[in-house]
């Protein structure tokens, strides 16, 4: 995909897999930085490939990544998933690693992004013999004491060491597991602890597996803990789970969208004075993606109103999308999966869009939303 038919065309592909942008603390009239219209991103082409034959990331699909887009100091770290081989069309003993890129460079040019030599990060693996276990998907967040704090899906096999039944089995359960780093890069989890157990009827959709998206802390240092996640399955509700600890968010749950199609990504994206979070469907019908733009407000941070973006359907190949605004830039990145029907195996893409400025603008919702 060259970047003058993503620049031309994207604002007229049509609704696609979703990312949802929330938009938090900000009022009409008030300086911000606004999401960018669909025709101002400029893709700029591939910054990461897969791993050779064999290595942890082989394959770059079937599992919910690029998972989150930050920066730490003066880089950018990309957090995405990978496996080795593939089983029945999914990649096998999923995994999360890090890939960075010095913003003294261009983050642009896949010249400038580099593997982290301690990849995978996040390894998942209860029973390492079954291929169909791993790490699924992620969220994290900068807390305000300076702690990296995320959460992570593990998925376990549901059959492994049951009382004398098959070492593995043909299904997995998944539950939700706390990570925490003060360098983004060693990161300490436990895979025996369930944070979220999708078994706890306190938690909205219980009962199987349970997918983690990303999670939050809205309204200061002293305010609970938000973790969005899907449930049962991908094709379940956006639900919300929070409490006042990092250990204790399964206290209170509830529902944000109902599900039908496959939600895929969200990602919270701070810009300072601000949040938004983006959230990325997957559509049964067309089988592409769209990511839909909502604002929300840290008084409400499971309520949406009427998207004010909408980007895409993306082409098929373009898959699931990870957002993030740096704001000393004031830069707006995309990073997602390329999956060709044919050819190569899929890689990972970055496109641009500058941001708003230090403007101030008062805009009625008309003039907000995609065309």
């Amino acid at each position: 995909m060259n970047s003058t038919f993503f620049r031309h065309n994207f604002s007229i592909l049509g609704r696609l897999f979703f990312p949802i942008l929330f938009v938090c603390g900000f009022a009409l009239g008030t300086a911000r930085a606004e999401p960018p219209e669909p025709g101002d991103w400029i893709d700029h082409g591939q910054i990461l490939s897969a791993g050779s034959a064999g290595a942890w990331d082989e394959h770059l699909h079937t599992l919910l990544s690029p998972m989150e887009l930050i920066r730490l100091g003066d880089s950018l770290y990309l957090y995405y998933g990978g496996g080795t081989g593939l089983q029945g069309g999914d990649a096998r003993w999923r995994k999360i690693g890090l890939a960075t890129c010095d913003l003294s460079t261009d983050c642009t040019l896949r010249e400038n992004w580099s593997k982290h030599p301690s990849n995978p990060i996040i390894d998942h693996r209860p029973n390492p013999d079954c291929w169909e276990e791993g790490a699924f998907s992620a969220g994290l967040f900068k807390d305000y004491d300076g702690t990296l704090v995320g959460y992570y899906t593990g998925l376990e096999d549901e059959g492994a060491g049951v009382h004398g039944g098959p070492i593995c089995s043909d299904g997995v359960t998944g539950d939700g597991h706390l990570m925490t780093s003060s360098d983004g890069i060693v990161w300490n989890h436990d895979i025996n602890e369930h944070v979220l157990d999708r078994q706890d009827s306190n938690l909205q959709g219980s009962g199987d597996e349970l997918y983690v998206h990303d999670v939050w802390r809205p309204g200061g240092e002293n305010s609970d803990y938000y973790v969005y996640y899907t449930a049962p399955g991908v094709f379940g509700d956006l639900n919300y789970a929070h409490g006042p600890t990092r250990t204790t968010v399964g206290q209170s749950s509830g529902t944000v969208l109902p599900g039908g199609e496959g939600w895929n990504l969200l990602n919270i994206v701070s810009d300072g004075s601000g949040n938004y979070f983006f959230l990325t469907q997957f559509s049964n019908q067309t089988g592409r993606q769209r990511t839909d733009v909502y604002e929300v407000f840290e008084s409400e941070p499971t309520v949406l109103g009427s998207p004010i973006r909408t980007y895409g359907p993306f082409p098929y190949n373009h898959q699931e999308t990870a957002y993030f605004y740096d704001r000393e830039s004031d830069t707006w990145y995309m990073a997602y999966v390329d999956l060709p029907e044919q050819g190569p195996p899929a890689s990972i893409r970055i496109a641009t869009a500058s941001g708003a400025g230090e403007q101030t603008r008062s805009l009625p919702p008309d003039d907000l939303r995609a065309e």
